[in-house]
């Protein structure tokens, strides 16, 4: 049975390297080669019926570059290479324009490995997620085909596509066009999706579906959220206080459910009228700028997000400031773990609470003129949105506390709540 070959073996032309070879020669990650291959990094590698394959010989000259060498005699700078202005006439134009494009500069590998960790981050966790359940779908589906997943043709993407939609919605479909692009330019493979054809059927898709959203978040309004409390009989526990604080502090700073889970005690400042509660991170503030939220005392003690709170804080023994997450796991209804919730376990409690209480949002479907709706993470900053726009309050103040970028986005929670009032029919004279 024929071995793979080892960085010391003799180099013959045929001894080449898979991804998962290097790797496990070099104890990288082959995520590292990928991001590597898109930067001009890393050992040479070629292109073999679209699969990247390493030389032996390629591995072997990489590790020795790998070796530290003293620096050269800062005294003695290297000497300027001139390009004569002759050179690019006719056929020494390519030979120009080689010389002139700087070639990849070797790095140490712990540099290498550096920026391969800092890649890895690019993305959000549940974009990583989301990305690799719909590689799965596509996968398998090439492999029912006899198609090849990755790498792949624009005519493959297109067909899956075309099959795509008589299953799923637009969305769904533009998810799993993403996440077939990521997976060919992380490996440094061309981009089929990028192809004319594959816009086009993506386009058409759309044409036909719609783009309208098919399922949308039950909001969970001042209403309903008091109809939860209300049935919550373990209101004196800690369970019941801590989901009490997630419920109503969610609800007051239109928090998404990952805002909600990163929460620790340093984010949160008591003052006389209420709490300041700074969002450190969030989907449409990936790089940490940050958003400042106040949310004052409410008109209700039961209801109150800063009483809430309190009495959560006092239950488990946390202190504003002291660094530890503001909401965690208890087991058996009394003891208090240290570890932060997830943000899946912050939707479930949500979930969970609701239904409780009879709310299983599927009537709200009409109202919102989509074919499903339900209860999710999402309620808390949907319910948020269409409470304030019920009450009458301004857009772009509604705005400020859901932090909304755009106020189109703003407007499919507001238009519901506030349509009858917006509209100009009953100033026609009907």
């Amino acid at each position: 049975m024929p071995r793979k070959p080892a960085v010391h073996d003799v180099v013959t032309l045929d001894e080449l390297m898979t991804a998962n070879d290097v790797a496990d020669v070099l104890g990288l990650s082959t995520g590292t080669l990928a991001n590597w291959r898109s930067l001009n990094m890393g050992p040479d590698y070629v292109k073999v019926g679209g699969r990247v394959r390493y030389r032996v010989s390629g591995i072997n000259e990489w590790v020795a570059r790998q070796e530290h060498k003293a620096p050269s005699d800062p005294r003695r700078p290297a000497p300027r290479q001139r390009t004569s202005s002759r050179a690019i006439k006719g056929g020494h134009m390519s030979r120009a324009i080689q010389k002139r494009t700087p070639l990849p500069t070797p790095v140490r590998l712990e540099d290498a490995q550096n920026v391969g960790t800092l890649l890895a981050g690019s993305r959000s966790a549940e974009t990583r997620r989301s990305y690799a359940s719909a590689m799965r779908t596509f996968t398998a589906w090439c492999q029912e085909r006899g198609y090849p997943a990755v790498p792949t043709g624009p005519e493959v993407v297109a067909s899956y596509i075309a099959h795509r939609s008589t299953y799923v919605a637009h969305s769904t479909i533009s998810r799993d066009v993403a996440a077939i692009s990521a997976a060919h330019l992380d490996t440094g493979l061309d981009d089929p999706t990028a192809h004319h054809g594959v816009r086009q059927a993506l386009r058409s898709v759309g044409r036909t579906l719609g783009t309208a959203p098919s399922r949308r978040a039950t909001p969970l309004t001042t209403i309903l959220m008091r109809q939860i409390i209300d049935a919550m009989e373990d209101l004196e526990t800690a369970t019941g206080k801590r989901d009490r604080a997630i419920l109503l502090l969610g609800l007051a700073a239109a928090q998404r459910r990952s805002e909600i889970a990163a929460l620790t005690t340093n984010d949160i400042a008591r003052q006389d009228a209420g709490l300041l509660l700074r969002i450190r991170r969030s989907k449409t503030d990936q790089t940490g700028r940050g958003d400042l939220i106040g949310i004052p005392f409410g008109a209700h003690p039961e209801t109150c997000p800063v009483l809430a709170l309190e009495a959560w804080l006092e239950a488990s023994g946390r202190r504003l400031g002291d660094g530890t997450p503001v909401f965690s796991r208890i087991y058996n209804h009394s003891r208090i773990a240290n570890a932060a919730l997830s943000d899946r376990s912050i939707a479930r409690i949500i979930q969970a609470r609701a239904a409780a209480a009879g709310i299983s949002g599927k009537d709200y479907a009409h109202t919102a003129g989509v074919a499903q709706t339900w209860v999710s993470g999402h309620s808390l900053r949907a319910g948020h949105a269409t409470s304030a726009a019920a009450a009458g309050v301004d857009p772009m103040t509604i705005s400020r506390t859901t932090r909304h970028r755009r106020l189109d986005s703003l407007a499919r929670y507001v238009r519901p709540a506030s349509a009858l009032e917006d509209s100009t029919a009953g100033k026609i004279g009907l």
